[in-house]
């Protein structure tokens, strides 16, 4: 049972504390020298030496505790402008077994140019960074003609249960999180093909529900007699659901990455033409992106618990076998019409459904004015980034709590071409996880550009 809320605010006047630098190296190996896999979190621990930072940095902070070493903290730079962007961040990892591993995952270790350990990439350096640069703009707080806002929490890895959705509710800060320009894990990442190079930003992300089939067990059923009607009942469930018809809109967001990538006359709105373009790619070698590609406009409707058995403890009496689903919709689909879809594709069997989760997706088009700030940020930084693309996330991740708030979410946490999107992706939750110096030194340089623009008032150089 969580324990009652406990906020602990704490503001500190500008002057207070020592404000020596400190790098975001330094601070990230510190960050991967605390365990905080989750299960079962520590965050606290965490949020401990984010306080000690703050309070080192002069800056204003709140910290939240939702269960026994389950912590997350609010940090405001220019507390008293109401004007703010926000920084998202999660503080939890997922488990390392550190035998498979050729590091200590918890030792920060500076090898062959890059720092080691569970969370290097996923996503305690963009928290190290986020504090570095706000550590940097501390200093000149009180003239600053914006605000900063960083939100580090618990349990992302595993639901968010202890951290974000239970912030939201605090006295203040839905308002706070509320109409805000969000800047999030999940993208920034460099991608080279036929000789050019993009960087991949997340701007939205597929709905993701979970849902159950249950078959009870039929009437005059006789165990001496066994007849494997009920398996043969979810086999027949399981091919129904995942051949649940279901409209295909392509998102936005695909049609403006296969146009920048293939060029501007590619045809790239239907369905027919978007699988034309995902073979195109295939067939050129492109494997990577024409798979994130099909999986930004597919339905993938994936069976990923089955449980059966006359003795199955986890199975409720009168229950012969249950099966979950793993849904990833495409983000223009509602609860409601996926819900109809697939109760009219089993309506022919005995058996139940019932709707374990559902968090609707979205996605915006690269058309917000941080997209172009960021994308202005990286080419100033490396030019040989020809643009910034657009895509959407398989996957789910705390923005989708912001982002019905009616805050626009951007997936950005630039590395640079040291580490592209190919090698993140295969390391994220991997053994092995590492984040190259130079990445690192290339996300702080973007966001510090960032943050400091913003904070100063400026516009981007792309207004229209």
């Amino acid at each position: 049972m969580p324990s009652p809320a406990r906020a602990d605010l704490r503001l500190r006047r500008f002057g207070a504390r020592s404000r020596s630098f400190v790098t975001a190296q330094t601070i990230l190996q510190h960050l991967i020298a605390i365990d905080s896999q989750n299960p079962p979190g520590n965050e606290q621990a965490v949020v401990d030496y984010l306080s000690s930072l703050c309070d080192r940095f002069g800056l204003a902070y709140s910290t939240y505790t939702y269960g026994e070493g389950r912590g997350n903290i609010v940090i405001r730079l220019a507390p008293e402008r109401s004007d703010r962007l926000i920084f998202l961040g999660h503080l939890d990892v997922v488990r390392a077994n550190a035998e498979s591993w050729e590091y200590d995952p918890f030792s920060g270790e500076i090898a062959d140019g890059c720092i080691h350990g569970r969370g290097a990439l996923d996503m305690k350096y963009f928290v190290a960074v986020v504090m570095a640069v706000l550590g940097e703009l501390a200093q000149g707080q009180n003239d600053l003609d914006r605000g900063i806002t960083a939100v580090f929490t618990a349990d992302e890895e595993a639901g968010s249960t202890f951290g974000l959705p239970r912030l939201i509710e605090e006295p203040g800060l839905r308002e706070e999180f509320s109409g805000r320009t969000v800047l999030n894990e999940g993208g920034g990442f460099a991608y080279r093909t036929n000789g050019t190079w993009f960087s991949l930003v997340e701007t939205g992300q597929k709905t993701v529900c979970r849902v159950r089939i249950t078959v009870p067990e039929l009437p005059d059923t006789n165990p001496y007699f066994p007849t494997l009607s009920h398996e043969a009942i979810l086999v027949r469930a399981i091919a129904a659901v995942q051949g649940t018809p279901l409209p295909r809109t392509i998102p936005v967001t695909a049609t403006v990455l296969v146009r920048t990538i293939l060029g501007d006359h590619t045809p790239a709105t239907t369905p027919e033409e978007i699988d034309s373009a995902i073979a195109h790619l295939e067939a050129s070698g492109e494997e990577f992106l024409s798979r994130l590609l099909f999986a930004m406009t597919h339905n993938m409707l994936t069976p990923t618990i089955v449980r059966g058995g006359s003795r199955n403890p986890a199975l409720a009496p009168n229950v012969k076998a249950t099966v979950d689903f793993d849904c990833r919709l495409l983000p223009g689909l509602s609860e409601r019409e996926f819900v109809g879809a697939v109760e009219r594709a089993i309506a022919a069997l005995p058996v139940e459904l019932s709707v374990l989760s559902f968090s609707q997706g979205y996605e915006s088009t690269g058309d917000l004015a941080i997209f172009k700030r960021a994308e202005e940020a990286v080419r100033r930084h490396d030019p040989e980034i020809a643009a910034c693309v657009p895509f959407l996330t398989p996957g789910a991740n705390d923005g989708r709590y912001l982002r019905p708030l009616g805050s626009e979410v951007l997936g950005f946490a630039p590395l640079d071409r040291s580490q592209p999107f190919v090698d993140v992706i295969s390391r994220i939750h991997g053994d092995n996880e590492r984040i190259s110096v130079s990445a690192l030194t290339f996300c702080h340089a973007v966001i510090a550009d960032v943050s400091r623009r913003y904070v100063q008032g400026e516009e981007s150089e792309r207004q229209e």
